[in-house]
């Protein structure tokens, strides 16, 4: 079945994207966020974000989905100012938790689509998008700044965009203690995140939960550079119906799913093992991977109570 809520002669779809460096395999997932737009007679987002906390005997994971559709926006020099009629939200988190030698399965919570206030939505009203990538004016006003400025303007983003003080403090502190750190490298760092085309490196100074509340803000602007997909990739998100395939799950080419455990604990080896490929393989920790797609039928029905 395919659903069909957009509907254009030309949409565009648009992808922003800051990631983690980890894991290449395609069954899963990098902390970060993946957010595709498309341009139409309307306007459509769908926002992916993932974040995992692993220690040593706990693993906490938890993917949101953020779907956002509006009958009208402003396109201006690039900059698309949406007008969001309907957000809605859904958040899946997974959690496994240990205690001495008995490891205790929590299971999956699923929260269903809530529907969000237009408080929600905020960050995402004016985005930059583009065909070419051009960050010569940020360069140009980042190297104007004294580091102290750049710093300060840096922090009251992060405060706006709810990261906490001690947070802010915590990422500082770090910095202090790193070797080799200049303005220039933090110039550098901030350009690539803006770019908004793909992983931070292992070695960044600009830690994830720093880089995905930079925006919106003053630093860096409205929002990351949102490029327009390659003729090919734009082809396969818009499918058949522009957008939305519910026979797949698949929404601007991202399939929603949830998550899934695929740790075993071994009480004879006092150790962990998962699965890959048929293949049991030996390892130290907890490992998480894409899970089953997530039944779109309910948020078809949502989405039809806005008289669609």
């Amino acid at each position: 079945m395919v659903l069909s809520i957009l509907f254009a002669t030309k949409p565009q779809v648009f992808q922003f994207c800051c990631q983690a460096a980890g894991s290449e395999d395609a069954d899963f997932d990098n902390d970060g966020t993946l957010a595709r737009l498309m341009l139409a007679s309307d306007c459509f987002l769908v926002v992916k974000t993932y974040e995992a906390d692993t220690q040593t005997n706990y693993s906490h994971h938890v993917v949101q989905w953020d779907i956002l559709y509006g009958n009208s926006y402003e396109l201006e020099d690039g900059l698309a100012t949406c007008s969001w009629d309907m957000h809605l939200r859904r958040v899946v988190e997974s959690s496994y938790d240990s205690g001495g030698h008995q490891r205790i399965a929590e299971g999956e919570m699923d929260s269903g689509w809530d529907k969000m206030d237009a408080r929600a939505s905020f960050k995402w009203r004016r985005i930059q998008t583009t065909d070419v990538v051009d960050d010569r004016a940020l360069a140009e006003k980042l190297e104007s700044w004294t580091f102290d400025d750049l710093w300060e303007s840096i922090a009251e983003d992060l405060r706006s965009n709810g990261m906490r003080q001690t947070q802010i403090d915590m990422w500082e502190e770090f910095l202090d203690e790193c070797d080799g750190f200049k303005a220039d490298v933090l110039h550098k760092e901030l350009l690539e995140i803006y770019r908004g085309n793909g992983k931070l490196p292992p070695s960044s100074y600009i830690p994830l939960q720093v880089a995905v509340r930079l925006f919106p803000g003053a630093t860096l602007g409205p929002s990351g550079c949102w490029c327009r997909l390659p003729e090919s990739v734009e082809r396969n998100a818009l499918g058949t119906a522009p957008g939305v395939d519910c026979s797949v799950s698949s929404l601007l080419g991202i399939v929603v799913h949830g998550l899934e455990n695929i740790s075993r604990f071994e009480p004879e080896t006092n150790g962990f093992r998962w699965q890959r490929g048929g293949e049991l393989v030996s390892d130290d920790g907890f490992c998480w991977r894409i899970g089953k797609p997530i039944d779109l039928s309910e948020l078809r029905q949502l989405l039809k109570m806005r008289g669609r």
